[in-house]
């Protein structure tokens, strides 16, 4: 009997930044996790992102896509 092995790299980074919110409440609410959809959704709703370069802190802005890591 032949033995296979397959090896997968799977770049999470790419993934967490491009994460469609809309998305995930949809699946969420198909498979009857509402509530976590709601937590989600109020966790989510009117977050911002600030970029710290070059010692400087940028200003507050709205992020639409991807999730908190």
């Amino acid at each position: 009997m032949e033995n296979k092995k397959s090896l997968w790299f799977i770049d999470f980074e790419k993934a967490f930044d491009s994460v469609n919110r809309s998305t995930i409440f949809k699946i969420l609410n198909i498979l009857g996790l509402n509530l976590i959809s709601n937590l989600l959704s109020s966790l989510w709703s009117n977050s911002s992102t600030q970029l710290y370069f070059n010692g400087n802190l940028s200003d507050p802005f709205i992020t639409s896509k991807g999730v908190k890591q």
